[in-house]
């Protein structure tokens, strides 16, 4: 399969940086309900949530019709009735069975029939992408307990300059991440102190046992999503 779309696609409603302070903190406000979700920007660019049903074979309809669950009325390249949303088993379906003119498109990938959905997967219809989410898919739960968490939580005014020369490159456009050695001579510490406040916010993020690989970018990435870090703080 395919990659979901870069973070600086346009079309993705929860694209890094794309988010206001106010759509951020909606977005946090309907991941604590604990739920799957999908997001959608209108032709405004404004942002929607749809919190989908607790419950199996409830079907989500998604189309350019009056009535639609998740009404893309915008687009017309959108059919009527284009795909529906529904739930098996506690698991999540994108399901379009010819219903559509132009298709429907999973990371990327054309779908026919039914596919089996993941958190942070990206569902195009016509011109416009939808972003899934579900606190219970696998691999997901560290995300939103991180992120969750983020809402609640704070670093301390010992990490907080840390966790700000971390996130700095990310914030002035570049993709890496800064390096320990780099935040040492920013904020005026040894590299181990460094280590240790890192260390300090994987386990208040609820990182701790997250891949070592993956966690910088998750702590860099929550702390930007969730508004810990912004560009007042360079």
């Amino acid at each position: 399969m395919s990659q979901p779309p870069k973070p600086t696609d346009p079309r993705d409603p929860l694209a890094q940086h794309s988010s206001t302070a106010r759509e951020v903190q909606q977005r946090i406000e309907v991941m604590a309900l604990g739920e799957a979700f999908v997001a959608v920007r209108d032709a405004n660019n404004g942002l929607h949530f749809h919190v989908l049903p607790n419950a199996d074979h409830v079907p989500v309809t998604i189309g350019r019709r009056v009535g639609a669950d998740v009404l893309i009325a915008w687009d017309r390249e959108v059919s009527g009735v284009h795909a529906r949303l529904e739930r098996l088993s506690g698991e999540w379906t994108v399901v379009d069975d010819g219903l559509s003119t132009n298709g429907t498109f999973i990371n990327g990938q054309r779908s026919a029939g039914q596919f089996r959905l993941r958190s942070g997967d990206r569902i195009r219809v016509g011109n416009t992408v939808i972003a899934f989410a579900a606190p219970d898919s696998e691999g997901a739960d560290q995300t939103f307990k991180a992120e969750n968490m983020a809402a609640r939580k704070r670093p301390t005014a010992a990490q907080h300059p840390v966790l700000v020369a971390l996130c700095r490159p990310r914030l002035r456009g570049e993709p890496m991440l800064a390096k320990n050695t780099e935040i040492a001579m920013e904020v005026g510490v040894e590299v181990e102190t460094v280590k240790f406040h890192l260390r300090g916010m994987y386990e208040l993020f609820g990182l701790k046992t997250a891949d070592p690989r993956e966690r910088r970018i998750r702590l860099a990435t929550l702390a930007i999503e969730t508004g810990l870090v912004t560009e007042r703080d360079l």
